[in-house]
């Protein structure tokens, strides 16, 4: 008589041909490496995820408190010409260099040169609610301002570009003391027999009053 344990295990056995078990143990392996290529995909891109979740994340944490508030407008100088016709409630801003302002500026500007423009308060802007109008010579200068005051929390800066183009009027710091120290604003009349013609009672003759005009800025201040 057989071992009957050994006729159970041979009943539990699957015969199979040498071909045909090299042929499955082939698609075995197919299937296995199909698998890992899958997976080792999904993992990849979930890994990649991550990844930039994490970093988005951290650059958040990095921004200033208030990063959303801390912008300013840019708007064209035909724009800024009309708010400083017709408004009252502003800061004029040459950011340029004390020469270059002394030089020529648009008149009420006050000047900070944008290098002295850090991360401490101006003491020269005490108002952060106030609107800053800022310029430079070609633009550069003045968005550099403006993104730095921004940062600081002023809350309406307004960039308009530089004085190259500037379609207003400009003055010396020289010629906007005349004016200041000037009652009858000369400056604004466009030859001296008009002046005389308004303010002719304030001088003893016609050629003391055309010396003023003159000394007082009227017409480039040259006879």
């Amino acid at each position: 008589m057989g071992n009957p344990a050994e006729g159970a295990l041979k009943s539990d056995m699957r015969l199979i041909p040498p071909a045909e078990g090299l042929q499955e143990a082939a698609r075995h392996i197919r299937a296995q490496a199909a698998c890992a290529d899958v997976s080792g995909i999904v993992m990849g891109v979930w890994t990649v995820k991550r990844i930039l979740t994490c970093v988005l994340l951290s650059a958040l944490l990095l921004l200033p408190a208030g990063f959303s508030e801390q912008y300013y407008r840019q708007i064209t100088q035909e724009e800024a010409l009309r708010i400083l016709d017709e408004e009252t409630d502003y800061i004029l801003l040459d950011v340029r260099t004390g020469e270059e302002y002394d030089e020529e500026h648009i008149p009420g500007a006050i000047n900070i040169d944008n290098e002295d423009i850090g991360t401490d308060a101006l003491t020269e802007l005490p108002d952060k609610d106030q609107l800053i109008l800022v310029y430079c010579r070609s633009g550069r200068r003045s968005k550099e301002a403006a993104e730095k005051l921004a940062a600081l929390g002023y809350t309406q800066v307004v960039e308009f570009g530089g004085i190259l183009t500037w379609p207003g009027e400009v003055v010396s710091t020289a010629e906007e003391e005349l004016w200041l120290d000037d009652p009858f604003e000369a400056h604004e009349y466009g030859d001296p027999e008009d002046f005389y013609e308004d303010w002719g009672d304030n001088f003893d003759d016609y050629e003391e009053a055309e010396e003023y005009y003159y000394e007082h800025g009227g017409w480039a201040g040259e006879p």
